[in-house]
């Protein structure tokens, strides 16, 4: 949660705490010119950034897109970055709608959506969000996009367990996928921490779980380069980290933003959540453009 984490920053600062950390995303964390707050994972303006990448090299090519915004501080951030990125490559936004937080109606927003017929229509927000605008996209919509990316859906198995074939073919973006293959100077590399997971856990990783991780194995590589325990020396230790980690690539602007990490792309298909992108990790090839919504009992919609 950026919010949170925003709060928790607050906190550190006013005190000189140092803290690492792996659970906000949005850029307004790092505006107050914070000097002892530190994010692992690639900030909210550059989630957007790899699907409209991958989103030229498709044919035919798309060339409009409608960005719908649960009105939050993490989906606000990557709504800003979006229309950034847009703009660089050359990508027209047709339609652009800040939606309440607590409204699940997208009655009115999939009516001008009907009129505008984007491309390309992504959708920004949280995992509630994100299985409710599905659910009422596919059940309510006639008209099918291109290409439907969200930021939490497709990521999380609970998306697709309850939306069930409304999921198909949804896309989303992901701070890490388990066919990563990185080195890391704590863990060996990603196989060997998966396998290590596993045992340990029961279950395979989620990106959530890497993020963690990756800030432990900040504060590890900080603490193991000190002369002597100092919290002076750890904090310049951390603020000079660039390696490979488990998670990715980690090293820190003047903000304490990591700038070196990308991100990666799945795609929902079979009933299955594949990576699609980037193309060195891909399990299967991008579903494009959308033949037809797949509604319960009328599979031959697919």
């Amino acid at each position: 949660s950026s919010s949170l984490t925003l709060v928790a920053s607050e906190t550190s600062e006013n005190f000189g705490i140092i803290m690492v950390e792996g659970c906000g995303a949005s850029e307004i964390i790092f505006t107050r010119n914070p000097q002892f707050t530190f994010a692992v994972l690639t900030s909210a303006s550059f989630y957007m950034k790899n699907f409209f990448e991958m989103m030229c090299l498709v044919e035919p090519t798309p060339t409009t897109y409608a960005l719908i915004v649960k009105d939050r501080l993490f989906s606000r951030s990557v709504a800003k970055g979006a229309r950034i990125w847009a703009a660089k490559i050359g990508f027209q936004e047709v339609y652009y709608a800040i939606h309440p937080v607590n409204c699940q109606d997208y009655y009115d927003v999939l009516n001008e959506i009907e009129k505008v017929k984007p491309d390309m229509l992504i959708f920004s927000g949280h995992i509630r969000d994100s299985i409710n605008f599905t659910s009422e996209l596919v059940t309510k919509c006639n008209f099918m996009p291109k290409a439907v990316m969200m930021t939490l859906g497709p990521t999380q198995e609970i998306y697709i367990k309850e939306l069930g074939k409304y999921a198909e073919n949804m896309m989303g973006v992901t701070q890490w996928v388990e066919r990563s293959n990185f080195s890391c100077p704590v863990f060996g590399d990603t196989k060997t921490y998966v396998e290590a997971f596993i045992k340990k856990y029961g279950h395979h990783p989620t990106y959530q779980n890497l993020q963690a991780t990756a800030c432990g194995i900040v504060y590890q590589i900080a603490l193991e380069k000190c002369r002597k325990l100092d919290a002076k020396e750890v904090l310049e230790n951390i603020r000079n980290i660039d390696c490979e980690t488990v998670f990715g690539r980690i090293k820190f602007d003047a903000r304490g933003m990591n700038i070196a990490k990308s991100m990666a792309i799945v795609q929902i298909q079979d009933g299955y959540r594949y990576t699609i992108w980037p193309l060195n990790l891909a399990e299967r090839p991008v579903m494009y453009p959308l033949k037809g919504w797949l509604r319960k009992g009328d599979e031959k919609n697919l």
